[in-house]
């Protein structure tokens, strides 16, 4: 079923695409710091908590600051300090509430203006797992997933994980052919109608981005305008995954589609203004483990963009809490603000990346 939502159509004469994909021509020089680096130690209030460490294998989990979240409006840290766990960070676009856990702990939660600081102690000595719950006022509640025993709170051990997720985006990821990113345009293959999608998707970008001057807010814009308004589609999934739903041609029509098609649109909707957006493929863990329990997950795709000289992890779909189940049946959600800007260790949790692919979809060489 196409979900009655109003779309943009225009179609371009062959002299306003090439004025479109010079518009939108993104610059491929990156940074080599992609999402500020790995595992800081104890932070000393000084210096950038981000950058990676020689040895990172042998960093102690029980004193470690990471960050959960590098969005500038809802930044969030976590500090591992000797068996206990301290949160702090802006209440932010969310309206953080108050921080709950799963499992026996002392948890003492102070807002004062625009932050909050939390504390959490573990009170007993069973060893297992356990998870974190930031209460949002707004969006949906933010959690982590924890190791616990003996009475200390850690970092699970997804050291390995990280630290590989760290070097594929730091590798060389050379541009799609031009057949593959056509085919994710639109599965027709016809480049007249690949022409008019991208119109499609320039003018929808530039209404989302409208007002906004800067490139870090407008990658904020355009994420949650994925999350809030595209359907994870059920059906597809059911049916295999067609390549058509995978098509910005298909999404811009039914409003919906699966992980690669939430990845497909945050990299176009980013291309469309200048943005550096990868695509990701690799493994998500969505039963609230994390890869120190288990060491594979389900097929999943994300993104990766270059804002400001640093990279930034985002997942849209997993972000978006949007159902369309065939019918009349959907479910819309609020929208989270977890996996946007998300710190590399906690990311590595529940997503591990296979690979990265630069599908330039404003590259003038896929319609000659």
């Amino acid at each position: 079923m196409k979900m009655s939502f109003s779309f943009y159509k225009r179609v371009l004469s062959a002299a306003a695409l090439a004025a479109v994909l010079l518009i939108s021509g993104c610059d491929n020089a990156r940074s080599v710091n992609p999402s500020g680096g790995l595992f800081s130690t104890k932070h000393g209030g000084s210096g950038d908590p981000g950058g990676i460490q020689s040895g990172a294998a042998d960093v102690d989990l029980t004193n470690i600051y990471i960050d959960l979240s590098r969005d500038v409006r809802n930044e969030c840290q976590l500090q591992f300090d000797d068996g206990m766990l301290t949160i702090t960070g802006k209440t932010g676009d969310q309206g953080v509430m108050d921080v709950e856990t799963d499992f026996p702990a002392d948890v003492k939660f102070k807002r004062s203006g625009d932050r909050f600081t939390c504390t959490i102690t573990y009170t007993s000595s069973r060893s297992s797992y356990g998870v974190i719950e930031i209460i949002n006022r707004r969006y949906q509640n933010t959690s982590v997933r924890v190791k616990i025993g003996q009475g200390a709170i850690s970092l699970p051990n997804i050291v390995s994980n990280a630290q590989s997720n760290y070097d594929m985006a730091q590798s060389d990821i050379p541009k799609d052919k031009a057949a593959v990113t056509l085919m994710n345009i639109t599965t027709s293959g016809d480049k007249k109608r690949a022409a008019e999608v991208l119109g499609e998707v320039k003018a929808l970008s530039d209404k989302i981005c409208s007002g906004l001057t800067n490139d870090y807010d407008k990658l904020r814009a355009i994420s949650r305008w994925v999350s809030e308004n595209i359907y994870y589609d059920h059906p597809a999934f059911a049916a295999g995954i067609p390549a058509r739903c995978l098509s910005l041609e298909y999404i811009l029509e039914n409003r919906s589609g699966v992980c690669g098609s939430y990845a497909n649109m945050t990299a176009a909707l980013c291309q469309a203004q200048g943005i550096l957006c990868y695509n990701v493929s690799g493994e998500g863990i969505t039963n609230s483990k994390c890869y120190a329990e288990q060491s594979a997950g389900s097929a999943h795709e994300w993104n990766y963009a270059f804002v400001g000289g640093r990279g930034i992890w985002i997942d849209s779909g997993w972000n978006s809490f949007n159902h369309t189940y065939g019918g009349n049946e959907t479910v819309s959600g609020d929208i989270g603000c977890k996996y946007f800007d998300i710190g590399n260790e906690v990311l590595a949790l529940n997503h591990k990346v296979h690979f990265l692919s630069n599908r330039d979809f404003f590259d003038p060489d896929i319609l000659v």
